[in-house]
C-alpha cells in the first residue's frame, strides 16, 4: 500500500458510511450489570477464559453473567494490598500479576482466587530495592523476569536475584522516565514505551537493552515520535502515534521499517491503545472515542458518544482495548466497560436512533416501497427507511393519523393508508397524505372512511381487508370501485364465524386463511365464502392458544402463531395438530410473525425474541436484544420476506436477518462451577475453585449453592443449565439467568449432581459438569453410634426379657409351690375330714370326729384365704401385710388368752412387695406365732416391721418361757423358717434365754 494513503477521508470520521453494513452493539458493563465502580484501565482472559478487569476500586473477574470483585479486605488469603490497580498481566505459570498504584504487586490465582502480596522494600525514597511503588506497569516474561513501570522509572528483576535493576535515565534524554507500555515481541524481545522517548528494546535472555529505530532518518537520541502502544501479528509490528501509524516486519531480532500511515486528521485526537480482529481491522482507542480502521481500504469510522443511540459507545476516554477468543473487542474507559461481538451474525437493526433519522417508537407492518427501500408503520406515524443508509424518516403528516395499522400499494405512487383516524392516500412522489386524496380517486370506500382494517390481501384486481372493529371482511375491487362487505351474523356473512380478524394469510391453494380471536377460517376466494373452520386445537390446559396472528403452509402442514400457545402445527392428511413452545426451546410462547428459510426451517418473532426452529427436530435458536436485534418484544403483522432477507416489527423500529449470514453451528466453549455457597450451624462460608473432586462438607451442612459459568461472551445469555441429583430425582430442573441454583434441607450423606446446558442451536450438553458431594454426620447420625444405640437396645430388651423369664419361673414356681401347699395342706386336711367323717358316720367317737372336721375345715378355709390373699395382685403391699397377719393372730392368740400385736414404722406401710416375699415372710411370721402361741406360755406377742434399705426387716417377739437356744435342737418348723427365708434373700436369727421370752427376727441377707 502507498504511503500517505490515508489521506483525505476525513468525511469516514464524522459520516455515516455509504454502504450500511452491520452496526456494532456495544454491551455495556457498569454498575447495574455488578461492576461497581468507575475506571476500568486494561481488561485481559485467562487460560480459562475469564476477563480480568482492572480498576480503580479492585480487580474484577467476568464470566459473562455476573462480577466477582477482589479487594482489600480482612480475609486471610483473598485480600489484596489495595485496590487502585493500572496494570496486570499473566505470568508463564498463568498466575495474575497485579500492579497496585501505590501498594505494590499481588499474585492472584485465577482459579481458586487465593492472594499473595510480592514483597518490596524500599527505604529512603531510593536506597532500597525500589525507589517508590507507584506502579504503572507490570509484566512477566516466559524467563520470569518481573518488569515494573512506575514514577519516572523502569525496573526489572530475575525471580532468584535479590535485587531490581533500577533504569532512571537514558543517555541523550532528559525526560522523566515515562513507562507507557511493556510488551512481548519476537525472538525473545521485550518492548517497553517510553513517553517522549520512543521505544527501548531488551533482550529477554540476555537482558542487552538497545534503543529501536521505528523509522529510518530519525535521530537515534531525539527520537521525538512518541509511540502509544504497538500491536504483533506474527513477526509483523504495528506502531501507532498521535498522528502515524508504523509497519515493519522482524528479521533475525532485527527490525525492518516497511511504511508509515500519517493521518493529521487525528491531529485533535490523543491515541491510548491499538489492537487488530480476526478481520485485520484496527481499532484504535483515544480520548476522544472509539476508531475503527481497515487500512487496505483506506475506511475507518469514529464512534463517539451520543445520546440519542442506545448500544452505542459510553465513554469516548478509552484506556484499553483487548479482543478475546471468541473475537469479541472489550472496551476499558474511565466510566465503563463496553463490549462488541465483531463475529458477524447476520442481524441488523433499524430504530432510527441516530441523530439524522426519526426514531421508531412501535412498528406494527412492514411494506416494500421498492428494492432499497421499505415502509414500517407504528403507533406514532408512517416511515420509510432507506436500507442501504440506515436512514429512517417519517412521512409528513402521518403523525397526526394516530397508530398506523397497515399500507396497501395500489400502484407505483399511490398507496391506501389505514389508521386510527380512518382511511387516507397516499403519494409517494410528492409526499401528499390525506383522506380526500384517497375518496377523490376512490369514493367507494366513503362508507368506511371513519374504519381502519389491519391487514390485507390482494388477489388479482381484487383486494380483502380485515378489520379489528368487528367489521368482518371487506373485498374491494380495485378496477370496478365496488366495496362489498361479509360481516357475521348478517345476511351476507361469507360464513365467517366471528368479525374480529387479526390477519388474511393465503395458503399453497390460493385458498385465504382468516385468523380470529377463536377461530381459524379457510376462506374461498372463487365463491367468496368459508369452506372449513377450526375452532379447537387445544392439546393442553396450560397453554390454550387463542389470538391467532399468522400462518404459512409447508405443503404437508399449516403454521399457526397464536398468543400464549406457541407455534401449532397442523397435518393436512391426517387432520391432527402438533405443538413446539417453550419447553422445546421456544423463545415465548406468543408467535406473531411466521416466515420460512427452507424447507425445514422457520423464523418466529415472539414476545421475547426471535427463534430460528427446525421444524423436524424442534431445535430452536434463538436470538435477542444482546444479539442486536432493536428489542425483544415484536407484534402482530410485522414480518416480511425479501428475496433471502427477513424482516421483523415491534418496540423501537425493525430487525433485518440475512439467512446467508446466520451461522447455523456452535463453537466450543469452556463451562465451569466456579463456585459453591454452604450453610450450616449457622454459619456461610465460600469454595472458589475450577476443577472438583469429591467434596466433603461438615454436619450440619443443610444448604449449598453451585454457582456455573459458561464462558461464551457473546451469547452467554443463550446458555441455560440445568440439573439433576442422581438417584433422588427423575427430571432435570432448569436453573435461572443467574445461572447458580440451591440445594436445601439436605441431610448427611453421599450426593451426586449432574448439570447439562443448553447450546444455542436448541440441543443439551448432557452431563457437562457434575458434583460428587458428602455431607457429614453428627456423632448420634453415626454408624457406630447407631450399632451401639442398637446394641444398647438389644441388651437392654435382653434384660427385660430375661427379667420377665425370672419372674414368670418365680410365678410359676410361686404357684408350683401353692400347688404343694394346696396338695400338702389342704389335701391332708381333707383327707382328715374324710376320716373323721367316715368315724362319726359308723358312730365311733361321733361327737369327737365332728369337732375334729369342725376344726380341719376352719383351718382348710384359712390356708385357702391365704393363697388367695398371696395371688392377688392389689394387696402386695407391707401394709396389707399387717392386715393379714392381724387377720391370722389376733384369733389365734385370744383363743390363748395371748394379747397380739401387729405394727409397722410408717415409713414402710406402703412399699411393694414381690409375690414370693409377701407370701413367705406371711408364712415365716405364720409359724413364728404359731410357734409362739403352742409353746411359749406367753401373754404377749409383738411383732414389729421396720426398714431394712430398700427391703423390711420383721420381728416376732413373746414374752413366754424362751429356751436356751445353744441346747435346743432346731425342728422341722425352725428349718422351714430359714428355707422359706433363704429362697426370697432373707434371713433368720433366733434370740431367746430362759424366762425371757423369744425372738424371731427375719431380716434381709
Amino acid at each position: 500500500m502507498r504511503k500517505g494513503c490515508f489521506h483525505g477521508i476525513i468525511f469516514f470520521l464524522f459520516t455515516a458510511i455509504t454502504g450500511f453494513a452491520q452496526q456494532p452493539v456495544f454491551r455495556t458493563f457498569s454498575f447495574k450489570e455488578g461492576l461497581n465502580t468507575y475506571g476500568i484501565f486494561k481488561t485481559q482472559q485467562d487460560i480459562y477464559g475469564f476477563i480480568w478487569i482492572a480498576t480503580q476500586d479492585g480487580m474484577y473477574r467476568f464470566n459473562g453473567n455476573s462480577f466477582e470483585g477482589l479487594k482489600e479486605s480482612n480475609v486471610p488469603g483473598y485480600s489484596l494490598a489495595g485496590n487502585f490497580f493500572l496494570d496486570f498481566c499473566l505470568s508463564p505459570e498463568n498466575q495474575i500479576f497485579a500492579a497496585d498504584f501505590n501498594k505494590g504487586v499481588d499474585i492472584i490465582n485465577p482459579s481458586n482466587l487465593g492472594v499473595k502480596k510480592l514483597n518490596f522494600k524500599t527505604v529512603n525514597g531510593n536506597t532500597g530495592q525500589l525507589p517508590n511503588l507507584w506502579l504503572q506497569k507490570v509484566y512477566i516474561d516466559k524467563y520470569k523476569t518481573l518488569w515494573l513501570g512506575a514514577n519516572n522509572f523502569l525496573a526489572y528483576k530475575r525471580h532468584d536475584e535479590p535485587n531490581y535493576t533500577i533504569l532512571n535515565n537514558l543517555p541523550g534524554y532528559t525526560g522523566n522516565i515515562n513507562v507507557i507500555f511493556i510488551k512481548p515481541l519476537v525472538d525473545d524481545l521485550i518492548a517497553v514505551g517510553i513517553g517522549g522517548y520512543g521505544i527501548l528494546l531488551f533482550n529477554a535472555r540476555t537482558l542487552e537493552m538497545k534503543k529501536m529505530v521505528l523509522k529510518p532518518g530519525l535521530a537515534d537520541t531525539h527520537f521525538n515520535l512518541e509511540i502509544k502502544d504497538i500491536y504483533l501479528d506474527k513477526d509483523t509490528l504495528f506502531a501507532i502515534s498521535n498522528h502515524e501509524i508504523i509497519k515493519g516486519v522482524f528479521k533475525n531480532s532485527q527490525w525492518q521499517y516497511i511504511t508509515g500511515h500519517s493521518f493529521k486528521q487525528f491531529n485533535s485526537l490523543v491515541v491510548n491503545c491499538l489492537v487488530r480482529d480476526q478481520k485485520k481491522n484496527f481499532w484504535i482507542g483515544t480520548n476522544s472515542g472509539l476508531i475503527s480502521l481497515d487500512i487496505y481500504s483506506d475506511k475507518y469510522d469514529l464512534y463517539r458518544v451520543n445520546i440519542s443511540k442506545k448500544r452505542w459507545i459510553q465513554d469516548n476516554t478509552i484506556n484499553h482495548l483487548m479482543i478475546d477468543r471468541e473475537n469479541n473487542l472489550w472496551i476499558s474507559t474511565s466510566k465503563v466497560l463496553q463490549m462488541i461481538p465483531l463475529a458477524e451474525n447476520g442481524l441488523r437493526y433499524f430504530s432510527g436512533d441516530d441523530n439524522k433519522s426519526d426514531h421508531m417508537d412501535h412498528i406494527f407492518s412492514i411494506i416494500p416501497k421498492n428494492e432499497t427501500e421499505l415502509f414500517t408503520t407504528g403507533t406514532d406515524g408512517l416511515y420509510l427507511t432507506n436500507l442501504n443508509s440506515g436512514l429512517t424518516k417519517k412521512i409528513q403528516g402521518s403523525s397526526s393519523l394516530g397508530l398506523i395499522h397497515y399500507l396497501e400499494k395500489v400502484n407505483n405512487d399511490f398507496w391506501i393508508v389505514s389508521s386510527d383516524r380512518g382511511m387516507f392516500g397516499y403519494t409517494a412522489s410528492n409526499s401528499k397524505l390525506s383522506q380526500k386524496l384517497l375518496l377523490s380517486l376512490h369514493p367507494e370506500w366513503a362508507p368506511y372512511k371513519t374504519n381502519f382494517f389491519n391487514a390485507s390481501y390482494i388477489v388479482g384486481n381484487t383486494s380483502y381487508w380485515a378489520s379489528e372493529e368487528q367489521e368482518g371482511l371487506i373485498k374491494w375491487n380495485i378496477q370496478k370501485h365496488t366495496i362489498e362487505q361479509f360481516k357475521a351474523g348478517t345476511r351476507r356473512s361469507g360464513g365467517l364465524p366471528e368479525n374480529h380478524l387479526h390477519n388474511i394469510k393465503a395458503d399453497n391453494e390460493g385458498f385465504l386463511w382468516l385468523l380470529s380471536d377463536n377461530t381459524l377460517a379457510k376462506f374461498d376466494t372463487q365463491i367468496d365464502s368459508v369452506v372449513e373452520i377450526i375452532k379447537d386445537i387445544r392439546k393442553d390446559t396450560s397453554n390454550d392458544p387463542g389470538f391467532f396472528f399468522d400462518m404459512y403452509d409447508d405443503r404437508e402442514r399449516y403454521w399457526f402463531g397464536s398468543y400464549g400457545g406457541g407455534l401449532n402445527s397442523y397435518n393436512k392428511k391426517n387432520k391432527t395438530w402438533s405443538r413446539i413452545t417453550e419447553k422445546d426451546g421456544l423463545c415465548n410462547n406468543s408467535i406473531y410473525g411466521i416466515l420460512p428459510e427452507n424447507d425445514s426451517i422457520l423464523w418466529v418473532s415472539t414476545n421475547r425474541g426471535i427463534s430460528r426452529i427446525n421444524y423436524f427436530t424442534k431445535l430452536s435458536s434463538n436470538y435477542y436484544y444482546e444479539d442486536g436485534l432493536q428489542d425483544n418484544s415484536f407484534d402482530e403483522k410485522g414480518s416480511l420476506k425479501v428475496g433471502k432477507k427477513l424482516y421483523f416489527g415491534g418496540i423501537n423500529g425493525f430487525t433485518e436477518i440475512d439467512i446467508d449470514k446466520i451461522k447455523n453451528t456452535s463453537s466450543a466453549f469452556p463451562v465451569y462451577i466456579y463456585k459453591l455457597e454452604y450453610y450450616g450451624n449457622g454459619k456461610k462460608k465460600n469454595i472458589n475453585k475450577l476443577y472438583w473432586d469429591k467434596l466433603s462438607f461438615p454436619s450440619g451442612t443443610n444448604t449449598i449453592v453451585i454457582h456455573m459459568a459458561a464462558l461464551t461472551y457473546s451469547r452467554n445469555h443463550k446458555i441455560k443449565f440445568s440439573y439433576t441429583l442422581e438417584g433422588l430425582q427423575s427430571d432435570y430442573i432448569d436453573i435461572g439467568d443467574d445461572n447458580s441454583f440451591t440445594l436445601n434441607a439436605l441431610s448427611y450423606g453421599n450426593y451426586k449432581v449432574l448439570i447439562r446446558y443448553r447450546n444455542e442451536n436448541g440441543t443439551y450438553e448432557e452431563n457437562t459438569l457434575q458434583l460428587n458431594l458428602t455431607i457429614f454426620s453428627k456423632w448420634y447420625q453415626t454408624l457406630l453410634f447407631k450399632l451401639l444405640l442398637f446394641l444398647i437396645s438389644a441388651g437392654f430388651i435382653y434384660a427385660f426379657y430375661r427379667y420377665r423369664i425370672a419372674q414368670i419361673k418365680k410365678q410359676h414356681k410361686i404357684r408350683k409351690n401353692i400347688a404343694t401347699d394346696l396338695h400338702d395342706d389342704l389335701g391332708s386336711t381333707l383327707n382328715s375330714v374324710k376320716v373323721f367323717t367316715n368315724l362319726a358316720i359308723s358312730g365311733v367317737k361321733q361327737e369327737e370326729s365332728l369337732q375334729q372336721i369342725k376344726d380341719n375345715l376352719t383351718e382348710a378355709t384359712m390356708s385357702l384365704r391365704d393363697m388367695i390373699w398371696v395371688l392377688d395382685d392389689s394387696l402386695d403391699t407391707v401394709d396389707e401385710l399387717i392386715t393379714r397377719l392381724k387377720q391370722f393372730a389376733i384369733p389365734v392368740a385370744a383363743a390363748s388368752n395371748i394379747e397380739a400385736c401387729i405394727t409397722a414404722a410408717s415409713d414402710v406401710n406402703s412399699r411393694q412387695l414381690i409375690k414370693e416375699e409377701k407370701r413367705n415372710l406371711f408364712l415365716i411370721c405364720k409359724e413364728a406365732i404359731n410357734n409362739s402361741v403352742k409353746y411359749s406360755d406367753a401373754s404377749q406377742i409383738d411383732v414389729t416391721i421396720t426398714a431394712s434399705g430398700k427391703k423390711i426387716q420383721i420381728v416376732v417377739a413373746d414374752n413366754g418361757k424362751g429356751f436356751n437356744a445353744d441346747e435346743i435342737k432346731k425342728g422341722y418348723g425352725l428349718k422351714n423358717i430359714q428355707y422359706r427365708a433363704g429362697q426370697i434373700k432373707y434371713k433368720v436369727a433366733l434370740a431367746s434365754s430362759p424366762d425371757k421370752g423369744t425372738q424371731i427376727i427375719i431380716l434381709p441377707s
